[in-house]
């Protein structure tokens, strides 16, 4: 029998009407058209597109505005805003270097029947949330060290809003209540995506204090979550063109902490660190699992066919795993993520000293800049319904 601490959560919280950031309507359906029916149509969207987008451009012009910089308009978390749509297929296009940058925050739940949780024992589950940022660099277009594109992108996040739940985000679920520690042997989690929304206030909802009946048990009371670490973080692929394809293709999620500085008790024992970076995977939602592991197969993400042919490939030599690359792979509920503790800093993933030095900037900033009651106002979130303790060091 499976440890079930070691498994995937069983039961995704929902949280609200979540909006999948780049979802397509071939989602709902698997289509049976051909490759070159397919590529014919895309075409034609992409002619429609360029149309479309040309007369936006000539209407912005003669308002006086400009339309966004052409970096900037296939950033992942700027889709739901850019002036450039893509097709389905584009959006599941691999690409190298910073992926994607913004703020991370981390939480627990308390066991049913426990209203503050004094140690790990107390903990029923460690969670994950990230809300993606644009670039804080300007000059993000330039090129750095001679990388182009997003392989000279910024892994420093522009500065989180204060009290604006209008932001995008995902939610997910580790399978343990503490993340993997950086001991040397490469442990291995799995995650699930529960929530992707827009509107952190769906999120709020779902993470309060609840009571609710049972037949057996009578009331039960299920306590709100609690904010236990904020950090920036950044999605990141080698840039090394001489790497072999097995390790080029991999994606990693690196962290740095902002809160709080140092690291107290809870940190400690949820395996929250000032810095740490996981090997970052998706699973093919149509392969089978292990007995006991994994969510079923209605629950699991529902990608685009032409989606899942990019990342995971067809008929026999489709994968079971893919690495995170695009970021889009995460924005649908029940994808099923293995994350697998893999300590290497950023500047060393993407070959560039200056991400690293970058990041760190951006974190000294923030922990002396931002008070627990601004990070609290970043999720748009009240101390009085989610208590800050863990965030400032302390259990309770």
């Amino acid at each position: 029998m499976p440890d079930k601490t070691d498994s995937e959560p069983q039961e995704p919280i929902k949280t609200g009407n979540a909006r999948k950031r780049g979802a397509s309507p071939a989602s709902k359906a698997p289509s049976k058209r051909t490759k070159a029916q397919r590529s014919q149509k895309e075409n034609l969207e992409v002619k429609d597109q360029e149309k479309e987008k040309s007369v936006k451009d000539s209407s912005m012009k003669k308002e006086g505005t400009t339309p966004e910089p052409e970096d900037m308009k296939h950033v992942a978390f700027d889709n739901k805003d850019s002036v450039r749509s893509v097709t389905p297929r584009e959006q599941f296009q691999k690409d190298y270097g910073i992926l994607e940058r913004g703020h991370i925050y981390f939480f627990y739940r308390p066991k049913v029947a426990i209203e503050e949780a004094r140690d790990i024992d107390d903990v029923a589950k460690l969670s994950i949330l990230l809300i993606p940022r644009p670039s804080k660099s300007e000059d993000s277009k330039k090129n750095m060290n001679n990388l182009t594109g997003r392989e000279a992108a910024s892994a420093a996040p522009s500065p989180a809003p204060q009290s604006r739940p209008d932001q995008f985000f995902r939610y997910m679920v580790l399978g343990k209540k503490h993340l993997p520690f950086s001991s040397g042997k490469h442990e291995v989690f799995w995650a699930t995506v529960v929530d992707v929304g827009h509107d952190l206030a769906n999120l709020d909802y779902g993470l309060q204090r609840q009571v609710y009946q049972t037949k057996t048990r009578g009331e039960r009371t299920k306590g709100a979550a609690r904010p236990a670490g904020r950090g920036v973080y950044a999605i990141c692929s080698p840039t090394d063109k001489n790497l072999p394809a097995s390790r080029r293709n991999r994606t990693f999620l690196v962290y740095m902490l902002t809160h709080p500085i140092p690291p107290g008790k809870p940190q400690e024992e949820l395996g929250i660190e000032t810095f740490s970076s996981f090997l970052l995977q998706v699973k093919n939602p149509t392969m089978p699992s292990a007995p006991g592991v994994g969510l079923k197969r209605e629950k699991r993400a529902k990608y685009p066919e032409e989606g899942m042919e990019e990342a995971f490939g067809e008929g026999v030599g489709a994968t079971k795993f893919a690495p995170t690359n695009p970021t889009t792979l995460i924005d649908y509920e029940g994808a099923e993520l293995l994350l697998i503790g893999d300590k290497k800093d950023i500047g060393n993933i993407v070959q560039n000293k200056r991400a690293n030095e970058e990041m760190q900037t951006a974190v000294s900033e923030e922990a002396v800049n931002l008070s627990t009651d601004d990070v609290l106002r970043e999720l748009s979130m009240d101390a009085e319904k989610f208590p800050p303790d863990a965030l400032e060091g302390n259990w309770v």
